[in-house]
């Protein structure tokens, strides 16, 4: 599995391995890739560990095989042109398509904190869900685990503790389990030809 994404994907503040994509891919027995990077998005370049957005991390995975490629929305680009920001998701998935055409692509919302998300979010979202939907991918919106939640946040209000990871990956692990229910109740519904 390759994950594609931000500091909370990253599990900044924490050790790498109590991120979420580090824990879902222990749950389900896959060997995990992480391009992650701290402070990046698909427009936005990552700051610390990173100086690429999106597009760029993309392109420097060209030599793995992954089955499974998890990308998620990032509020790192809040702020940015929601045209370039467009063109931008679009290009990234339509390279991820590219790269891996066999991989099962699939795009996360963008997870926010304990409050309410700024309305570009909501933006952004659609933006993923419509660029994953037209390379064939699938977009899961397993909505905003940590609102309401301070409790789960680190003392800047951004990152999530460890608790806040296993809860993102909890929801994580139930969308995709019921991913994988609708998909066999859908194969057993359809017909044989």
């Amino acid at each position: 599995m390759l994950v594609v994404g931000d500091s909370i994907m990253k599990g900044h503040g924490l050790d790498e391995s109590r991120a979420w994509p580090t824990l879902l891919a222990g749950d389900n027995g896959w060997t995990l890739t992480s391009d992650a990077c701290n402070g990046a998005g698909f427009l936005t370049v990552g700051v610390n560990d990173c100086d690429e957005d999106f597009p760029e991390i993309i392109a420097g995975s060209a030599g793995l095989s992954p089955s499974i490629v998890l990308i998620a929305g990032s509020s790192n680009d809040i702020g940015q042109g929601n045209a370039a920001l467009q063109a931008s998701t679009i290009h990234s998935f339509t390279r991820l398509r590219n790269q891996f055409p066999t991989a099962r692509i699939i795009a996360l919302n963008t997870f926010w904190g304990d409050t309410t998300p700024p309305a570009q979010v909501a933006t952004i979202d659609a933006q993923v869900s419509a660029a994953v939907a037209q390379v064939g991918g699938t977009y899961l919106d397993v909505g905003q685990p940590l609102d309401g939640r301070p409790d789960l946040m680190q003392s800047d209000d951004v990152h999530p503790t460890v608790e806040g990871q296993q809860v993102l990956e909890q929801s994580i692990f139930g969308a995709l389990q019921q991913l994988t229910i609708d998909a066999a109740k859908q194969a057993l519904a359809t017909p044989a030809p």
